[in-house]
């Protein structure tokens, strides 16, 4: 029986207020929307301004979505900072 690899997303957690994101993340099965578990900085923001899920890439292998979720929250800091 061969197990399925490309099951894993990638997501990002917006603030529903300006829908700026504040959280990037990969998983599968439904981790994007879990609410709980979530650090405190996570759970201020989401106490203030709400929560929208966006999913960025879907049905790709764990591997991928580890880079991407890395080359994502490298390219936001990068942007924070010009900004």
């Amino acid at each position: 029986m061969m197990i399925a690899t490309d099951h894993f997303y990638v997501y990002l957690h917006l603030r529903e207020s300006d829908g700026k994101p504040f959280y990037v993340g990969k998983g599968c099965g439904k981790r994007a929307y879990h609410f709980s578990g979530r650090s405190q900085y996570w759970n201020r923001v989401k106490n203030k301004h709400g929560v929208e899920v966006k999913i960025l890439f879907n049905n790709i292998e764990e591997s991928l979505a580890f880079e991407l979720e890395k080359e994502i929250i490298s390219l936001q800091k990068k942007i924070i900072k010009l900004l």
